[in-house]
């Protein structure tokens, strides 16, 4: 998380269970982390569920608001959320967050591989 929390325009990022428990987050303050925890498991969540009905696969969803730009994106424990400034060029981003999922899934793979 820290690697991707210090990208240029990004300003944290988080890995939340389907549920919103937070799992790992690289943030300003552990108040903020948790609320955007909560926040990227209900996004993560609903455009899974709208992109499913239409016969798709959730990979990442964008979402913007005055004061930031957030990237959710779907790993095996649940999501990746990467909160960007309202400025950072959107396409670099969803690589960017695509890139670090890929990363939590081969560590979670790792770990899991590693207790049986």
């Amino acid at each position: 998380m820290e690697r991707l929390a210090s990208q240029p325009g990004i300003v944290g990022a988080l890995v939340t269970a389907r549920d919103g428990l937070p799992v790992a987050m690289h943030m300003d303050s552990t108040e903020a982390g948790e609320t955007w925890s909560a926040v990227a498991a209900m996004l993560g969540n609903l455009a899974a569920r709208l992109l499913e009905e239409g016969g798709d696969e959730m990979e990442a969803a964008v979402f913007h608001t005055v004061n930031h730009q957030f990237v959710v994106a779907r790993v095996q424990v649940g999501f990746l959320l990467a909160a960007a400034q309202p400025n950072a060029e959107g396409a670099a981003l969803c690589d960017r967050a695509r890139a670090a999922a890929e990363e939590v899934n081969a560590a979670t793979r790792e770990l899991i591989g590693s207790l049986l």
